[in-house]
């Protein structure tokens, strides 16, 4: 379940990225064309100097501003859909791996899952970091009580670990 909604999320965030890509290359090339024009107009004698000058460096500032955001867009989109499964690889084996851990991997664990979680009525209230939070309030949504069973041990144990600290 959680796999198929992972699956939908990343083809959701690849169309939005696709979207995103083709307008940043439209702009480009609008603002190649742009700087073309000026330079032929420059040229010509069309356009003076001082107006060249402050057109041609807004243009080339914005144009440089487009390549670096398609090159980020790239490096964003490559490993998004693999990190979602590698986590949820994780989390379904995360309570025996935290069992065999030391004292400082469980830490490392807990401060990787939680932040601010506090201590109330001698009762441990967790609050999970995103992506955690977010998979584990899906689970309780979709009422799958399987899966719900697999990271109720996680959680116990990760409750006992830090009244424990």
């Amino acid at each position: 379940m959680l796999r198929g909604a992972l699956q939908e999320s990343f083809e959701e965030e690849r169309a939005f990225h696709d979207e995103q890509r083709e307008t940043l290359e439209n702009e480009a090339k609008s603002l190649e064309g742009k700087l073309e024009m000026l330079y032929l107009d420059k040229m010509s004698g069309q356009v003076p100097m001082a107006i060249f000058d402050k057109l041609k460096l807004k243009w080339e500032e914005e144009l440089n501003a487009c390549r670096l955001l398609l090159s980020s867009l790239g490096k964003a989109q490559s490993s998004y859909y693999e990190l979602g499964v590698t986590l949820l690889e994780l989390g379904s084996n995360c309570h025996s791996r935290f069992e065999r851990a030391t004292s400082k991997e469980k830490r490392e664990i807990l401060n990787s899952l939680c932040s601010n979680c506090q201590l109330e009525n001698g009762s441990v209230q967790l609050c999970l970091q995103e992506p955690f939070k977010t998979m584990l309030q899906t689970i309780e949504i979709d009422g799958d009580n399987r899966e719900i069973g697999k990271w109720l041990p996680i959680l116990d144990a990760i409750r006992t670990a830090i009244a424990d600290r």
